[in-house]
Parts: C-alpha cells; sequence; structure tokens
C-alpha cells in the first residue's frame, strides 16, 4: 500500500467488525516520505472467527493490493476425540481415588491416595487445557499478513497486455528508474 495508516487502520478495523483478534503485531521502518528510503513494515498474527473468514479477507483484499495469498488446514479431529477419551478416563480415575480416600485408614494409604489424586488433577486440568486449545483453533482462522509500504505499484494486469503496451510501461519505468538513480547520483555527489 501506498498509505500505510490508511491500510494498517483498516485491517484491524475489520478485525475488530468480524469479531476477531490481535495475536500479534510488529511495526518497523519510517515513512517513505522521509529522507531515507527505508519504508515501513507491518507483521501481523491475526485470529478470526472461522464462519467470518471469507468476509475479512475481501475487507482486507480491498483495502490493499495483495500479492499473494495461501490458505492450509489443519484436521485435529482424532486428536479431539483422544483427548475427550483420556478425560473422560482420567475423570473416572478422579471419581476412584476419592472413594478410596474416604475408606482409607491408615496415613500411608491416604498419603499414597492423596499423591495419586493430585496428579490425577494435573493431568485433568492438561486435558481440559487441551481441549480449550482445539476449540480455539475450530473457532477461530489463523491469519498472516505483511503489509509492505511502497512509494508505488502496479497492479497485475488481468488482461494480456500488446507489445505496443509492455513497450510503452517498460519505457516509463526505465526512464523513472533512470530519473531516481540520477537523483540518487546527485545527492551523493
Amino acid at each position: 500500500t501506498k498509505e500505510y495508516e490508511k491500510a494498517l487502520d483498516g485491517i484491524l478495523a475489520a478485525l475488530a467488525q468480524n469479531g476477531g483478534y490481535e495475536e500479534s503485531v510488529t511495526s518497523s521502518g519510517k515513512s517513505y516520505y522521509s529522507t531515507d528510503f527505508y519504508t515501513r513494515t507491518a507483521r501481523m498474527t491475526l485470529r478470526v472467527p472461522s464462519e467470518n473468514l471469507d468476509k475479512f479477507l475481501g475487507e482486507v483484499g480491498g483495502l490493499i493490493n495483495v500479492v499473494s495469498q495461501s490458505s492450509s488446514q489443519a484436521n485435529v479431529t482424532s486428536q479431539y476425540y483422544d483427548t475427550k477419551a483420556r478425560l473422560d478416563v482420567l475423570e473416572n480415575e478422579r471419581t476412584a481415588y476419592e472413594e478410596m480416600l474416604k475408606i482409607a485408614k491408615e496415613v500411608s494409604e491416604v498419603l499414597e491416595i492423596k499423591d495419586r489424586l493430585y496428579q490425577t488433577i494435573a493431568e485433568i486440568e492438561a486435558a481440559k487445557t487441551q481441549l480449550n486449545v482445539y476449540d480455539n483453533k475450530v473457532s477461530f482462522s489463523t491469519v498472516t499478513v505483511t503489509l509492505d509500504e511502497v512509494r508505488d505499484y502496479v497492479e497485475v494486469p488481468t488482461a494480456k497486455i500488446t507489445f505496443g503496451e509492455r513497450i510503452v510501461k517498460t519505457f516509463k519505468q526505465s526512464w523513472k528508474n533512470f530519473a531516481e538513480g540520477f537523483q540518487n547520483f546527485t545527492v551523493w555527489f
């Protein structure tokens, strides 16, 4: 984008409107209006509700010139059900230890049962946490955006351009590069 602040604010606004949140956002560089030719870049990891993903991507595509896009999916169904089954077994194990604790008479028995009970409770909490992670992965899509500020960009034409149009386009770009190079040389000299 040539309008870095506007694009960044627009992406974050579209994220909020679609019920998403920022997992991480980093930004670096200077405005291309500064004396250096160092432009800004933002790298964002965003979480968008899965049902709003297409809408969000469409809104972002209307704000910036999308250079590349890719997507992937991960199936966590088997891991989810394995963890859920393990949680059920651990819950039954906890109930059994609690019942044993009620009838235990010896101090050594009580201490051993409590030790196993606490280990089981820790495993239950770990399994619940893992299920929450899977629920979050299913509920929200992860979108990684790299936003680059450019001095100018040319949209890729959808139709095939003619030989003459290619010559004109290349001549304009060459002249622009020559003028910019001459300016840089003059500043250096």
